[in-house]
């Protein structure tokens, strides 16, 4: 095996890694709420605590 093809396979290789980890990452952010409805919820939940602070 020639350092070439092994530049080759470990380049290969770190590729795959950093798409799995991308595709761990989206699917983990599928199941979320979207973006918009969790920053309304904060919003909201904000403007609570401020309206029952003395």
């Amino acid at each position: 095996m020639s350092t070439t093809d092994i530049v080759v396979l470990t380049s290969a290789a770190l590729l795959c890694v950093a798409v799995a980890i991308v595709a761990v990452i989206a699917l983990q952010e599928l199941r979320r709420p979207p973006l918009k409805g969790r920053l309304d919820d904060l919003l909201r939940e904000v403007s609570a605590k401020k309206d029952n602070c003395p």
